[in-house]
């Protein structure tokens, strides 16, 4: 029903605000974005196998909420890293390097949904959500082996040291 929709949309969209602000405030805080990214992206994993194969709309909105939320930090812990990388490697050329980046991703916003219509329209809804934990394998495999850890940096430009783990 439109309500049901309307529920899970707002439960989706609120819970992944509430997480992805709370991972923010402790990302700046010490824990490493690139743990942060690989723990959202597994969590983009379960979310998109479990609309795979689910059909119960309360274990979707389940699954919605507590996996899904913790994707909605991967854009913004995406380009903190992207903004540390380039400030400490590109100097003049930063700019640039993050213009690009987020150019990319206003293509993927422009030729993703046609393409996964196209193949819900070939294949079906599961192939569909299957093709795309196909895609996050790799993006996980891409950022556990190449993307670096940031280096946080205090307010006089030295690099900040924490002893607390990402996950505290």
């Amino acid at each position: 029903t439109p309500a049901m929709l309307s529920a899970f949309l707002v439960l989706s969209v609120f819970s992944s605000v509430v997480v992805s602000q709370f991972i923010a405030y402790r990302s700046d805080r010490g824990w490493k974005r690139k743990r942060i990214l690989l723990v959202s992206f597994c969590g983009y994993l379960v979310t998109v196998l479990g609309f795979s194969f689910i059909r119960d709309y309360y274990l979707a909105v389940a699954i919605s909420v507590v996996f899904g939320s913790v994707t909605g930090s991967i854009n913004g812990q995406a380009f903190a890293l992207a903004r540390e990388y380039a400030d400490r490697h590109l100097n003049d050329q930063a700019t640039t390097f993050l213009s690009t980046l987020r150019a990319g991703m206003a293509l993927a916003w422009v030729f993703g949904p046609p393409i996964a219509f196209i193949i819900k329209a070939e294949y079906g809804f599961s192939a569909t959500f299957l093709m795309s934990a196909g895609m996050i394998v790799v993006t996980i495999a891409i950022v556990f082996f190449f993307l670096p850890d940031g280096e946080m940096k205090d307010e006089k430009g030295e690099e900040a040291t924490t002893a607390n783990p990402w996950y505290e």
